[in-house]
């Protein structure tokens, strides 16, 4: 599980550690919030890469704003979180993503416009606050 608050997300987490992970799962979901690398995933810089190719970029601060690249690089999600208050057109310059995932922290604004962004980009995105979580595997 990546996230950039680790105490935030075991704390709200919690309650489906006994319902969920202890009953469908061997092992609880280890926290990652900073760059990690294990056998199955690596993380740089909140890009992450499964061993079988998937990647996603998780967006959670203006990190990216102001970088120019030689190519667009290819990433499967595009993962949007509150933090980012950048603009998914400067991105377009830097990312090609399959997917835009706007999390359910995203203020409605915020939301509405990244919808917006997607839209005039042509990128399909899913929306979390309206369709759930998103679970991809990485392995």
């Amino acid at each position: 599980m990546f996230s950039t608050e680790e105490d935030s997300v075991r704390e709200r987490m919690s309650y489906i550690a006994e319902s969920f992970w202890e009953k469908k799962l061997s092992d609880v979901p280890v926290v990652v919030t900073g760059d990690f690398r294990d056998n199955y995933i690596s993380s740089v810089h909140g890009l992450v890469a499964g061993r079988n190719g998937i990647s996603f970029l998780m967006l959670t601060d203006n990190r990216w704003d102001g970088i120019r690249g030689m190519h667009r690089a290819e990433v499967d999600f595009l993962y949007v979180c509150r933090g980012y208050h950048g603009s998914l057109h400067e991105l377009s310059r830097l990312f090609n993503p399959r997917c835009v995932v706007l999390d359910a922290s995203l203020w409605r604004g915020d939301r509405k416009r990244y919808i917006q962004e997607c839209s005039r980009l042509g990128w399909s995105f899913y929306d979390m606050e309206v369709k759930g979580a998103l679970k991809v595997a990485l392995n």
